[in-house]
């Protein structure tokens, strides 16, 4: 989320219930950004099957719910 509103390619859109977003982008752009937070240890990618695991502020869905009000 950093990344996309830094670069502005985030769009808040109307939802019911739910905060949809419009993110703008080509892949190549994507997988930039990807790689960069891979090198940086943002993210990480399991060695096995599983999730990725994000490294998000403990304040993230506090902060995501009442921007949802």
């Amino acid at each position: 989320m950093r990344e996309l509103n830094q670069r502005k390619a985030i769009r808040p859109l109307t939802g019911l219930g739910c905060s949809p977003v419009m993110v703008n982008g080509n892949k190549p752009t994507f997988l930039k950004w990807i790689g960069s937070a891979l090198k940086q240890g943002v993210i990480q990618i399991p060695d096995g099957d599983g999730s990725i695991t994000w490294k998000l502020p403990a304040h993230f869905l506090e902060q995501s719910w009442r921007e949802s009000l």
